[in-house]
C-alpha cells in the first residue's frame, strides 16, 4: 500500500512544470528515437524501478520530475536511471544535466506490456542495464504499493502484495494485480545480480517489516523503508539525489533528507535504517527468546503495543492487513529488563537510524495516529494469533526465513 492522498482530499498535488526541467514529453512518449546508451563504467548507479501501472501512475511523473530539478546534483561519474511501467509501454530513463539543462533521454522503449512485478521481467529490464550501464555499485530504490513480508498471492486477499503492483490493463486506476514481488523472489534475484546492491529502499508502504528485512540480509548493505504507511508523494527526490550519490556513501543523508519533508506535517512519514550485516546476530539474540515468549499458551495483549496498523484492516471480518507491531514495543513490554538490555545492544546495531513525525495518517483507517517514542523503533513484526482471521497469515508466515530461524515453531506456531 502507498497512501494515495489525492483520492482522500488530503494533499493537494503539485507537478514541478518547470521551463527546460520538466520530463512530460518523454512520459507521453515522443516520436524521437531513444538515445544511445553509454557504456563507461560509472562509480555508481541509482536504479529507480517504477512499478506505477496502478492508481499512484500519476505520483510517477511528479517523482520524476523532482529527480529532473535535482538533474545538476547527479555526478559525472554517477548515473541515474528510471524504469517506468504506468499506463503507457514500460520505458527506461536516463536523467542527467547538459550543459545546465536538465535532461530526460528515453533511452529504451520496450515494444510490448508486460507485467513488471515480476522477477522474470524484472530480470530483463535489469540485464539491459547491467550492459549499457554498468557501474561499480548500485542504489536500487523499488517504487510500488507494498505490503512487506505480507503473501501477495493469498488466495483469500487478492489485493494483498509484497512489492508491485501491475493492473496488466495499462489502467492509472486499478490495484487489481494477479502478481506481486515476494520477498524471497527478490531476494534470490539480487544476489544473483553482477552489480553489488548498496542501498535497497523502498519507496513503498509497510516495507521494513523483521521477516522482510531478514529475508533480504544478503541482498543489500542497508535497506532504507518505511514500517507504516507513507504519502502519496513518497520520497522527495530532489532533496536526497545529492546524498544518493555522496562519497562515501551515506545512507543517513538519504533518510533524513527524505524525512524532513514532511518532519512537521501531521500526515508525516516513518523511517528506519537497517544495517544488514548485523541481521543475523540480532536474529540470534531474538531466537533466545522466542520459544518462550511467544509460547502459543501465552496471551499477548494487543492493544497495549505500538503498531503501525493498529488492529489490523478487515473487510467482511476477513484481514487484509495484520497490525504490524513495533518490534521493540513488544519486546519492552515482555521480556525481564536484562533480558530487554541485552536484546536492544542487538536492536540498535540493526536499526542504525529510525526517524518519525509526530503522527501519520492510515488510508484503510481514514485516522491519524500518534508516535510512542517510548517504544518506536521503526521495524515490525508479525504476532501470530489464534483466530480465524489470522489463519493465513499463519500459514503463510510459517514459510518466512524469519519464522524458521528464530524458533517459531518451538513456540507452538
Amino acid at each position: 500500500m502507498r497512501i494515495k492522498l489525492s483520492a482522500i482530499r488530503l494533499f493537494a498535488v503539485f507537478f514541478l512544470l518547470l521551463s527546460g526541467v520538466s520530463c512530460s514529453d518523454s512520459l507521453d512518449l515522443p516520436d524521437t528515437p531513444p538515445q544511445e546508451p553509454e557504456t563507461d563504467t560509472a562509480k555508481s548507479l541509482t536504479l529507480v524501478y517504477m512499478m506505477a501501472e496502478n492508481s499512484l501512475s500519476s505520483y510517477a511523473k511528479k517523482d520524476i520530475d523532482e529527480m529532473m530539478v535535482a538533474a545538476s546534483s547527479v555526478p559525472d561519474d554517477g548515473k541515474l536511471l528510471v524504469f517506468i511501467d504506468d499506463n503507457k509501454l514500460p520505458r527506461i530513463y536516463h536523467i542527467h544535466a547538459d550543459g545546465g539543462t536538465a535532461v530526460c533521454d528515453t533511452v529504451y522503449r520496450f515494444e510490448n506490456d508486460f507485467c513488471s512485478s515480476d522477477t522474470t521481467a524484472m530480470r530483463v529490464v535489469f540485464d539491459w542495464v547491467y550492459e549499457n550501464y554498468p557501474a561499480d555499485s548500485l542504489n536500487l530504490i523499488m517504487w510500488s504499493h507494498g505490503s512487506g513480508w505480507v503473501n501477495g498471492t493469498m488466495q483469500h486477499a487478492p489485493m494483498q502484495k509484497s512489492i508491485g503492483v501491475d493492473n496488466e490493463r495499462n489502467s492509472a486506476y486499478s490495484n487489481n494485480t494477479m502478481r506481486a514481488i515476494e520477498m524471497n523472489e527478490l531476494a534470490d534475484f539480487l544476489c544473483t545480480q553482477p552489480m553489488p546492491v548498496q542501498m535497497l529502499m523502498f519507496d513503498a508502504c509497510f516495507m521494513q517489516t523483521v521477516e522482510t528485512m531478514f529475508e533480504l540480509r544478503n541482498s543489500a548493505k542497508w535497506i532504507l523503508a518505511s514500517p507504516a504507511e507513507i504519502p502519496g508523494d513518497g520520497a522527495p527526490y530532489d532533496k536526497i539525489m545529492e546524498a544518493l550519490f555522496s562519497v562515501p556513501f551515506n545512507a543517513h543523508a538519504v533518510m533524513e533528507g527524505y524525512y524532513r519533508q514532511y518532519e512537521n506535517d501531521r500526515f508525516g512519514v516513518l523511517l528506519s535504517l537497517v544495517d544488514c550485516s548485523a541481521i543475523e546476530e540480532f536474529a540470534n539474540t531474538t531466537a533466545l527468546f522466542v520459544p518462550t515468549l511467544f509460547d502459543r499458551a501465552n496471551v499477548i495483549n494487543h492493544a497495549s503495543l505500538f503498531s503501525y496498523l493498529p488492529g489490523g484492516y478487515f473487510i467482511n471480518s476477513v484481514a487484509y492487513y495484520p497490525d504490524y507491531t513495533d518490534i521493540n514495543s513488544v519486546m519492552k513490554e515482555y521480556l525481564a529488563p536484562a533480558d530487554y538490555d541485552m536484546w536492544k545492544i542487538s536492536l540498535d546495531k540493526v536499526v542504525v537510524n529510525a526517524l518519525a513525525s509526530d503522527s501519520w495518517f492510515s488510508a484503510p483507517h481514514r485516522s491519524v495516529y500518534m508516535v510512542d517514542r517510548n517504544d518506536y523503533c521503526g521495524l515490525s513484526m508479525y504476532i501470530p494469533r489464534d483466530s480465524e482471521a489470522f489463519k493465513n497469515y499463519n500459514i503463510d508466515f510459517a514459510t518466512t526465513q524469519w519464522y524458521r530461524y528464530t524458533g517459531w515453531e518451538a513456540a507452538g506456531w
